[in-house]
């Protein structure tokens, strides 16, 4: 990337079937500012997983209304070791995207009060798409605010927000999952990549699952 870095944007991610130009453009900016150190990749990460502790505080005050809540849970979210990965992992950008996935959901729970709604549910989409771009599985985000309006119209036949502006909100997150896939479309050769085994995903699912516990 670093002898063509217009390549970034028009190949897979190292030979797979991923797409991930975000993941690439900042794996090559911390190598260039570092000049080849580690330093600059574990600042990013700690700062970034630092900034996200503080965003799971707000999204816990804002759904619960209560900083006891929301504190505990940052707290658990900042020392769970299933965290340590993202920090310790040089080139990993999840803390990037879980930042910008944090951000974007905070933006939209504000659309239901605010007169910049439409600006909010932009930021929002912006939000997801540099998310999905520099780590794909990210792609879940888009279905947040709805998910959790339908899950409070359920129970309390109160979605939480005008149907007009999730409506809006929804269709903003449509346009990045279709933006999504064409580019990947484009830049990503056609073919599925290889299956992983059932044991493996049966494996892989049971120890997430106890760590979380845990």
């Amino acid at each position: 990337d670093s002898r063509e870095p217009g390549r970034i944007l028009t190949t897979p991610h190292f030979y797979s079937f991923k797409y991930r130009p975000g993941n690439r453009i900042l794996t090559l900016a911390c190598y260039q500012a570092g000049q080849g150190s580690a330093w600059p990749f574990r600042v990013r990460n700690l700062l970034l997983h630092i900034l996200n502790v503080y965003l799971v505080f707000l999204l816990g005050r804002r759904l619960f209304a209560d900083d006891s809540i929301a504190t505990v849970a940052a707290f658990l979210f900042g020392l769970h070791h299933l965290t340590h990965q993202n920090i310790h992992a040089a080139i990993f950008t999840n803390t990037f995207a879980y930042a910008l996935i944090l951000g974007g959901l905070l933006a939209s729970l504000a659309i239901g009060e605010s007169r910049r709604w439409l600006l909010l549910s932009a930021l929002a989409a912006a939000a997801n798409f540099l998310a999905i771009f520099s780590y794909d599985p990210a792609l879940f985000a888009a279905g947040l605010l709805p998910l959790y309006c339908a899950s409070r119209w359920l129970w309390t036949r109160d979605p939480g927000l005008p149907w007009g502006r999730l409506a809006a909100h929804t269709a903003m997150q449509a346009a990045v999952v279709i933006a999504i896939f064409v580019l990947r479309k484009s830049f990503v050769p056609t073919g599925m990549p290889e299956v992983t085994p059932p044991a493996t995903l049966l494996t892989i699912l049971v120890s997430y699952a106890t760590a979380i516990v845990l």
